[in-house]
């Protein structure tokens, strides 16, 4: 028996047999007539189970092989693989639909992040445009495809980067976060303009301004120099080494916070015995810590070729004995402790027949500076060679982690002749001879102890001898030495002005209330030239008597002389005082084109003083000759 469906398509196929070619087409159970504005309708009301209608299926490679000049417009197939779905020819190419994959006006719901997108599924550009305009270049954003897939290209037929735009970007806001290679427009930086600006990652982390025109450069980047071994700058001179024109130039290791020591294997001004010899140790990292005089930040002792000129050890009282034949000794070590003396050579640094000690800071001006090596740890031997004693001067320590110290004493104790404690005559150093004893004098100085010699008396007070030992403390010490580190780092500067052929750099309330118009230079704080700070002292030091304080640095070592100086001077070093000459140049292993720079401004300056002295020089002797040829025509 036939089905249903049998009985329906041989209907259709009558009724298509028998209708003219203009007649519509109904197809349905109970021969229902078709609708007025079909030409085919399909009415499946009376079924029991409802039915629907397939056109042909076929795989995406079949759909492209039917013949496009062949092929109707509008004409309808379902394509089985992927992408599946009705696809329809428009007479020229063809094209997708899918009920409900279109993108709607307001948006869509339900979409699958990495699977639903707007754009081309196939190697083709991806393009909006506005007013379906096409032009030359194209009107519009294009994404590109093909070889260099991604660009994105605003107005432009070409997208050779990433983004390229035909025509102006206009940014006016701010950044959401600060990322580095943000950019942003941001107004009011300064009144009534809008700034452009860049954000800079590490190590500066901030936003640098991008405009970088003549007339004025804001929040520019600018190398920040740090102290380049330089001496402390002083707010008011400190009498330590006035004579020599080093006005108070040290750093300060510890602070002293242990308290006043007298042990005499602690003090260097131990002359409770006799004869005394004690060596501190200073480490590396203390001495990248110490704290410049005037300041409140910590900095680092500068190496060699810089030197340490002098120390000083702070006393709680003033002395009541001095210390006779007394030495400083210095020396780069690696020892990281001292439970012994450390093995020399040690560099003898200052020596005085006598010294009494005072009460506060004693300072030891050293006749041969010392060099620190950059790395090691220092040693500092302090010792002196007494025939009495009295007391001791206790001195500021501070409490180290490690045996800071180590100190000998004794009372005229003898290993240095074999043991012998007698000799035919004072002061040591004759022949040694059985039966004669020489009261209040040693056979081995206290600056030529040893670790473990023989410590007993040979003066005939043999009641009493000498200790060795060690201590976790060092006493609180300064340096006479320049500080910093030579570097630079970039910042950002707080303002730059170059407006009107003058430099202004500094705060702009600096600049409004010094620039002078064109040919101004001025600086608010300092001017490096490379690692060198340029300091500008010679004239206020010859007007004024006193220079500024940002200036002390390199006016420490400055004093105008007369052409009578200068003479004398050159004939006997062979160079100009102001312009280092070959001892210095060989030292230092060659100067750099800023030294040289900074020792010429200063040379032309003092020159300069030296013809306003020979024009004063020639104004008063001209008036001479006048008073004096007037003088004899009176006469006649």
């Amino acid at each position: 028996m036939k089905t249903t469906s049998t009985r329906l398509s041989l209907l259709a196929t009558g009724l298509l047999a028998v209708l003219p070619a203009v007649a519509q087409v109904g197809i349905s159970r109970n021969a229902a007539a078709p609708a007025v504005d079909a030409m085919l309708d399909v009415n499946v009301a009376s079924l029991a189970t409802k039915l629907g209608m397939l056109i042909p299926r076929m795989t995406d490679a079949q759909r492209i092989a039917i013949a496009p000049n062949a092929t109707a417009e509008g004409l309808l197939v379902y394509q089985t693989n992927a992408p599946a779905g009705f696809w329809y020819w428009d007479g020229a190419v063809w094209l997708p639909f899918t009920a409900g994959d279109a993108w709607g006006l307001f948006g869509n719901t339900g979409t699958l992040p990495g699977t639903d997108y707007v754009g081309t599924f196939d190697n083709t550009n991806f393009r909006m445009r506005t007013n379906g305009a096409i032009a030359v270049p194209p009107v519009g954003v294009t994404i590109t495809a093909g070889v260099t897939p991604g660009r994105v290209g605003v107005n432009t037929g070409t997208t050779t980067e990433m983004m390229e735009v035909s025509g102006a970007i206009l940014l006016n806001g701010g950044a959401v976060g600060a990322t580095a290679g943000n950019l942003r427009g941001t107004p009011g930086v300064f009144p009534g303009t809008t700034v452009h600006q860049g954000y800079l990652g590490a190590p500066l982390n901030a936003w640098y301004q991008l405009e970088n025109v003549f007339g004025e450069r804001r929040n520019q980047i600018y190398q920040v120099v740090t102290a380049a071994c330089n001496y402390p700058i002083v707010a008011a001179p400190n009498p330590d080494f006035s004579s020599t024109n080093l006005v108070g130039d040290y750093v300060t290791i510890g602070t002293g916070a242990a308290g006043i020591s007298s042990a005499t294997i602690e003090t260097p001004y131990a002359t409770f015995w006799e004869d005394h010899k004690v060596q501190y140790l200073y480490r590396s990292t203390e001495l990248q810590a110490v704290i410049p005089n005037g300041s409140a930040v910590p900095t680092s002792i500068c190496p060699l070729p810089e030197v340490i000129e002098g120390l000083a050890f702070r006393t709680g009282s003033a002395g009541v004995q001095a210390c006779a034949g007394a030495e400083i000794k210095m020396a780069n070590t690696t020892l990281t402790t001292l439970t012994t003396f450390a093995a020399g050579p040690l560099q003898l640094c200052w020596s005085s027949p006598s010294y009494l000690a005072v009460n506060g800071w004693n300072v030891h001006q050293f006749s041969t500076p010392f060099g620190w090596n950059g790395t090691g740890n220092v040693v500092v031997e302090f010792c002196f060679n007494n025939n009495n004693w009295t007391s001791n001067t206790g001195i500021y320590f501070d409490a180290t982690a490690y045996s800071g110290l180590f100190g000998s004493y004794c009372d005229a104790c003898g290993a240095l002749f074999g043991g012998l404690c007698n000799f035919t005559s004072c002061p040591p150093g004759a022949p040694a001879v059985a039966g004669v004893t020489c009261t209040g004098y040693s056979h081995t100085p206290g600056c030529q102890h040893t670790a473990g010699m023989n410590l007993s008396t040979c003066d005939g007070t043999f009641q009493f001898t000498g200790q060795q030992g060690n201590a976790n403390k060092h006493p609180q010490i300064r340096f006479y030495t320049k500080v910093g580190s030579v570097g630079s780092t970039p910042t950002l500067g707080d303002y730059i002005y170059t407006g009107g052929n003058g430099v202004v750099i500094g705060t702009p309330a600096y600049a409004a209330a010094n620039f002078k118009g064109p040919g101004t230079l001025l600086a608010q704080n300092q001017v490096w030239g490379g690692t060198v700070l340029l300091s500008d002292h010679v004239f206020d030091s010859y007007y004024d008597g006193e220079v500024r304080a940002q200036d002390g640095a390199g006016a420490r070592s400055y004093a105008h002389r007369s052409i009578e100086e200068v003479e004398a001077f050159v004939k006997t070093n062979r160079h100009l005082p102001t312009i280092e000459g070959r001892d210095a140049w060989n030292q230092k292993g060659g100067f750099s084109l800023d030294e040289l720079n900074t020792q010429l401004w200063v040379t032309v300056e003092e020159q300069a003083l030296h013809i306003k002295e020979l024009n004063e020089r020639m104004e008063l002797l001209q008036k001479y000759l006048i008073e004096k040829r007037l003088a004899e025509l009176k006469k006649k």
